[in-house]
């Protein structure tokens, strides 16, 4: 199964993955949700069945070795808008903040991104993580981040990634880290 990954164009930097695997073993994760999963290149990453995990995505472009990975694990994807869905988790006093650790790699425009933000906000445990991908290249995430470090209660950290997909630039990666 590994040959397969490795020859296999994901739209997304293997650091990415990586550094959101670290994370979830520094700061022991037990949840996980990623908002725009794509293909899934960061899930297979950090997968492990020591881990509870959502995938939200509003197509489903998972290749089927992540599909058969998810199935395998018992982890959830939910084919569906991301905001909507969102609503619905905080909505429900089950998710209300019941997750570890969130990547959001969705939507890159300015009032998508916040409005995720705004509700992944609600489900995020005390001292949890909201890492968000694309936070340097895109100027709508980047100004989300910008928002947020004006609250005393984030500690932000923005990372570069490479740049593998010649887009100009780097991505970046930022860290939030939720002190309630």
């Amino acid at each position: 199964m590994q040959g397969k990954i490795e020859n296999h164009s994901w739209n997304s930097e293997p650091e990415v993955g990586i550094l959101i695997k670290s994370l979830i073993d520094v700061h022991s994760c037990k949840s996980v949700m990623e908002v725009g999963v794509f293909k899934g290149a960061s899930y297979f990453s950090f997968a492990s069945d020591k881990i509870g995990y959502i995938g939200i995505d509003i197509e489903d472009h998972r290749e089927e070795i992540v599909k058969d990975k998810m199935e395998e694990m018992n982890h959830v994807f939910i084919k569906a808008d991301s905001i909507t869905q969102l609503k619905k988790f905080s909505l429900n006093s089950v998710y209300r903040r019941s997750f570890d650790l969130i990547f959001i790699d969705s939507v890159h425009e300015y009032d998508h991104c916040m409005a995720e933000f705004k509700e992944c906000e609600k489900l995020i445990s005390n001292g949890g993580l909201i890492v968000f991908h694309d936070s340097v290249l895109f100027a709508g995430v980047k100004k989300v981040i910008d928002y947020i470090k004006g609250f005393k209660h984030f500690d932000v950290l923005t990372l570069n990634t490479p740049d593998h997909e010649g887009r100009g630039g780097a991505s970046g990666i930022s860290i939030v880290r939720c002190n309630y």
